[in-house]
Parts: C-alpha cells; structure tokens; sequence
C-alpha cells in the first residue's frame, strides 16, 4: 500500500507534516511483557502562599508497591517494590515489567527519609503517634494509587496528593508587637497540639481509614518567630471582621494528621469533613503556659485549616477557616457549632450570629413538628444556614418551613442533616441534604436546587420545585404536581458509569436511574475514572435504534476517563465510549482508549470512534479531547465520532493516536477501508468547528483526512488545523 504524506491547508483542515512516531510508543516490548514508566509528580501544595511550611519538600522518598489483581484479591508483590528519590521539580521516574493481560494495582507513597511515624504494610499505611513532634515538617507526605489492564508498553503520568489534613494556628503581626510591648518573651517559645481524635490507619485502595483516638503532637519550638525570619507565612489573610487592608500573618503551631471517617465506605477517608476539638499550648513564656482551646475544628483530607487571629493578646478572638490545600480557592468560613434544645433557642442563636445550629438530643420538638427557618440571621444577616438534626431519632415527620424575618435577604443556601422523614418547604431557597439515611424525603425548594450529597441515601425522593443534584443514593423518585425542572445525576465511579450505559442500553431495567432516564437528565461526571481496560460495552446501540441512543446531556466538567477497552462482537454496531449518540457529549478527555468494531457478514458497522460511533438524526460533541487512543474498523473510523448527521462537533482535539480503517470481505455491495478522519470519518449536513489533530496516523483504502475523511460540504469544517498527521 502506498504512503503518502500531505502539507497543505484545505479547507476540510489538513495541515499535514511529515510523518513521526507515535509519542506513546516511547519503550519497546517483546513477547509477553509490557514495559511501563512512571511519571511522578509531587503536588506541592499551594506553592506561592507559604515559602516554608507545607511545601512538599521534605518528601523527597518515594516508594511503589506493585499488587497482582485477581478478582477482589489483591496479592502483594513483594519483588517488584521500586524506590525512587524526588528531583528539585518534585519529580521522579520509576520503570517496570508487567506481563501483559495481567491486571495490577499500584501504591505510590511519598515522605520524608525522617519520618518514622509512618510504616507500609499490606495494603495500609500505618501511622504511629508514639510522642509525635509538633511543628514537624517531615510529617509531611503524599499518596496515590493506580490499577489498569497491562495491555502493552507506555508512559503513565502519576500525581501525589496529600492523604493528610494540615492545622495551623497563626497569629497575626499587629498581635506579635502588641504581645512584645507587654513584655511577652517569645525567644524561647515553643507550642504544641493536641487534637481529640486521628485515625491510624490509611487503606489507599479504598482511601478508608480506621483506628482512632486522642493525639498529642509535644512541644517544639519554632525559632525566632518574633522578628519573622523563619515560618512566615507569606500570605497575607483579611483582617478580622472584614476590616479593609490585610497584615501578614505567622505560624505559632503546625502540624499534619490523618482524619478520623464515620464510616468505611469507598473514598469516606478522603471525602469526609469531620469536626475535631484541639488546644494549642504555648510554653516557655515568662508568665507560665498559655493554652488556647477550639471545639469543632473541621479538618478534611487534602485540606489545610487556619485558627488565626490575635492568638496572644485577646483570648477567644480567632477565626476558623478550611480550603484546600492545592486550590486557589475561597476559602470557606465555618464559625463554631451552637448546639440548642428548642426552636425558640434556634431564633436565639441565630440572632447572635451562631451558624450552624445542632439540635441536642434532647430537643424539645414542637407539636406542628416544624423547624422555622428565618429569612436570615437579624444580626449577620447570613444567606447561608446550615442545621443538624441527626441527633433527632423519632421517627415522626419533621419539616423546615420558610418563616418570615426582619432582614431583607432571605436565606439562599440551607444545609440539613436529618434523618427518618423530612419535609423541606423553602421555595427561595437552594438546600443541600447531609447526613446518612432517610425514609422519605418531600422537597419544596428555589428553582435552583436540592442537592443530595454523596453518602446520603434516601428511600423515597418526592420533588415538588427546584432541579434536582444527586450525587448519593436514591431509592425511588416521584414528580411532584407539575414538577418541570430537570434531573441532574453525578457519576464518580466506574460501576455507576457501566450501570448508566446499561440503562441507556435496556440491559439495566428497574432503580432509580431507570425511572429518571426516559426524562433524559443531564448526567454529570464528578470524578477522574479509570475503566482499567476492562471490556466496555458502548452507551448506546447503533444508530438506527432509537430506543436505546443517548438522547440527554452528559457533561463530564473537566474529568479525566482512562483506559478505555472496546472489543465490539458481530453485529450491526456503534464503538466507543458512546456507541450511538443523539444527544450531547462534553467537557472531559479520554486518555487511553483501544477501540475495535469490525464489520461481520453482509453488515457494515454503524461507526467507530472513541467518544460516539454514530451522532444521528442530531446531536453535538463539544469540548473533548482524545489522547493515546488506538482505534480499528472497516468504515467511518476516527477519534471523536466514526457517522455523523445534523451533528456539532466544536473545541475537540485528538492527539498521539493512530485510526485505521480496513477493508473486509463483506457479501453485500459495501466498500469499506473508507473514510477515516481524526475528528470524524464521515459527516453529512454537520459542522466542525475550532478542533484539532496532533501527532496521529490515519490508516485506510480511501478518504481519508487529518479532521475529516468525507464531508458532503467542506465548507462546514472551520477554524481547525492539524499537526505531524500521517495518512497511510
């Protein structure tokens, strides 16, 4: 077969270059074996707000452990443990053999050589708080794990991120001097904390924790804290109460631990936002001991929590705050808990600024069984109000009701952790349901939202207004009375994704999902997933089968879908991700992908690509990228949609991939080995707008192109180029 090689810019896109090797084929293998290099890559924190603590550097040790999946079996290989050390960039690169077919889980763990407290067993990380250090940097460390198919030889880039929650007590300059014109001497000061409960062991698997208890970090001393010459925090916060300007403000106490999950659900250890006690003591003073107690505290994996304010000099006068740890994001401001006993001392704390509010176990429930929400707290005039309830164990129905307030601003965001029966009635306001478990669950909300969280599971759902979020378990769903707002479900694992393509496909029937889907929701993706190269079987049938294509929304919001595997059977089909799509597909990228659709007796196959194998009678794909994909078939073959008609396709991109179309030995009049293209194979009546092919080759007998192999009017392919693409 002839190979030719274009450089032109045509108006289907093809600005194509000389021919260079796939950018994933960079180890060679032979025989059974799969050669794999890891790309390690240490996340460091928020690097530009704090120069010395909570940088990542002392974690310069990492260590692989290699583990041979079978089933739910997870076998320790003891010989291919590899250990690396960290470059100046955070970075390290560790190489393996795997057999290939084999399926293996990998734990990447990083710290520092001096930090003892921890130990790695057999699938855990134990943590030893045998008379820990406060102040310690070295207890600084980071996790991640893997788990794939070995199916042939690549580069697999792996990213660290702290399994560990930081608490900080910082004080603020303007404290510091005021502390030293009173005489306070703080040379020889050194600090220590205390916090009522850690776990003790990590299980990086499932990101589960167990053990618990009281952990007492001893005093150490962080030297000349005074004039600011070390532990500065090199971020300047907003001053209390929202006084305009910012002061610097520097570390007094510091340390890292591993949070306590009320459960041992899948990722509970790394979700969980629990509340602990702590007490800061400072000694060495000339006046004795100074001690500094805060009660629900919320620290969270991945997460840093500040206690600041004038520490020194006015007692009580902090603020709690929590954001995380490698976002530059607002933070979060979470005041202490106000625990009451009746509604009447609900009005009371909430006039006083108190926000959340924590029914105690012996709260006295009114005989209408109604908790008045406020329009807003009279002295903050806060928007937002959080309550819990689940203290509360009667099983009797209890309902939060809008009441009327003396502020103007009604109440916008209400969070609610309950349990047994609720009933929610706050039409102007967004509500966001927490806890564990409920019966039935009757919602009233603002056109903007009940959000049920991830980890609640709620028996009976009943919607009268507002869209509806879910990211946790529901049994049964019903419309309210001329309910009209849209459904919106969060898929975070791999089995909740197989069991949406099931549905869509008919081989799924009853549940939740089921009776949501003929209303097509907008399915959202709230997590990176990796499929590990098990067989997937396409969202969607083919084209001609209306009844089972994907006619909703699904918004991928950035993630990341990995390790693709299609192996389509004989029959008239659709390959990839989707199969046949007639709905809208966006915002996430597929890395890794092997898909194979091969025609079989006198049928042709419907398309194959890796996001959507056909788009008909319409649909879109906006905002999605391919890389390292190897796609096979014997017509309309390309990286983003194989078919496509009255189809969108916008802000695509596929790069170091390689699609080939065959020719085969059909019985019937097709001619196949045909239109294969990067973006599309083949489109009729369709657009392509603003993508891009980079670093592919494409493979066929004819019609073939760097963004499209076929196009009914070229002039529908816009603003889209191509670089280093091979046409075979």
């Amino acid at each position: 077969m002839k190979k030719f090689i274009y450089s032109a810019l045509a108006a289907i896109g093809l600005l194509l270059s000389p021919s260079c090797s796939d950018e994933n084929e960079v180890l060679n293998s032979s025989g059974n074996e799969a050669l794999v290099s890891f790309n390690v890559n240490l996340a460091d924190g928020i690097s530009t707000k704090a120069e010395e603590i909570g940088n990542g550097k002392t974690a310069t040790k990492l260590q692989v452990d290699v583990y041979e999946i079978s089933g739910e079996n997870y076998i320790k290989l003891e010989n291919l443990t590899k250990y690396a050390n960290f470059d100046t960039e955070k970075k390290a690169t560790v190489d393996m053999t795997l057999v290939k077919g084999k399926e293996y889980g990998f734990v990447f763990w990083a710290k520092s050589p001096n930090a003892s407290i921890y130990s790695v067993g057999n699938q855990e990380i134990s943590v030893s708080y045998n008379n820990p250090e406060c102040n310690k940097e070295d207890y600084d460390a980071f996790l991640a794990t893997d788990q794939f198919v070995a199916k042939q030889s690549f580069n697999r880039e792996v990213i660290l991120r702290r399994p560990l929650a930081q608490l900080n007590y910082l004080v603020s300059e303007s404290d510091l001097l005021a502390a030293e014109r009173q005489g306070m001497s703080l040379t020889d000061l050194q600090t220590s904390i205390k916090i009522s409960d850690a776990a003790r062991t990590l299980h990086p698997f499932t990101n589960t924790v167990s053990g618990g208890g009281a952990v007492t970090f001893t005093p150490t001393r962080l030297q000349d804290l005074s004039s600011g010459n070390t532990s500065k925090q090199g971020l300047e916060l907003p001053k209390i109460d929202g006084t305009p300007g910012t002061e610097p403000y520097y570390y007094l106490a510091t340390t890292y631990f591993l949070v306590k999950a009320g459960d041992n659900t899948k990722d509970s250890g790394k979700n969980t936002q629990a509340l602990v006690d702590t007490k800061m003591t400072i000694g060495g003073l000339q006046a004795g001991d100074y001690a500094l107690s805060v009660q629900n505290v919320p620290v969270q994996w991945n997460h840093r929590t500040n206690i600041y304010g004038n520490l020194l000099t006015a007692s009580g006068q902090f603020v709690v705050k929590i954001n995380p740890l490698f976002e530059e994001e607002e933070d979060i401001n979470l005041p202490n808990v106000e625990t009451v006993s009746s509604v009447e001392e609900i009005q009371t704390a909430l006039a006083n600024g108190s926000n959340p509010i924590k029914a105690a176990a012996d709260f006295t429930i009114p005989e209408n069984r109604i908790i008045p929400v406020p329009e807003n707290s009279a002295q903050n005039n806060t928007e937002e109000i959080s309550f819990d309830f689940s203290a509360i164990t009667n099983s009797s129905t209890l309902t939060f009701q809008k009441t009327g307030g003396t502020g103007e601003v009604t109440a916008k965001n209400v969070s609610i952790i309950a349990n047994g029966d609720v009933v929610i009635d706050l039409p102007d306001a967004s509500v966001t349901l927490n806890g564990a478990y409920y019966n039935q669950v009757t919602a009233t909300t603002a056109p903007n939202s009940l959000y049920i969280e991830r980890g609640v599971t709620v028996d009976k759902l009943i919607a009268n207004n507002g869209n509806v979020h879910i990211k946790g378990t529901i049994g049964e769903f019903e419309r309210g009375t001329n309910y009209n707002d849209h459904i919106y479900y969060y898929i975070s694992t791999a089995d909740q994704l197989r069991e949406f393509a099931g549905v869509v496909n008919g081989t799924v029937t009853g549940g939740f999902l089921q009776s949501i889907y003929s209303e097509n929701p907008i399915i959202k993706l709230d997590e990176d997933i990796d499929l590990r190269n098990v067989e997937w079987t396409p969202i969607g049938k083919n084209a001609d089968d209306a009844a089972h294509n994907f006619q909703g929304t699904f918004d991928g919001q950035g993630h990341t879908i990995r390790n693709l595997n299609v192996n389509q059977g004989e029959g008239y089909h659709a390959a990839g991700l989707f199969g046949a799509l007639n709905g809208t597909a966006k915002n996430f990228t597929i890395e890794g992908a092997e898909i194979t659709n091969f025609s079989t007796g006198d049928q042709t196959t419907n398309g194959t690509a890796v996001v959507a194998g056909s788009i008909y009678p319409s649909g879109a794909i906006e905002g999605v990228t391919v890389k390292n994909a190897t796609v096979n078939g014997n017509r309309y073959v390309s990286g983003i949609a194989g078919y496509t008609q009255n189809a969108t396709i916008k802000d695509c991109k596929v790069e170091s991939s390689t699609i080939t179309s065959t020719p085969d030995d059909l019985t019937g009049s097709y001619n196949n080995g045909d239109k294969a293209g990067g973006i599309a194979g083949a489109f009729w009546n369709s657009t392509i707008n603003n993508c891009s092919a980079k670093n592919v080759k494409i493979k066929g007998y004819r019609d073939l192109g760097g963004i499209a192999g076929f196009a009914n009017n070229k002039d529908n392919v816009t603003d889209c180029s191509v670089s280093n693409v091979t046409l075979i």
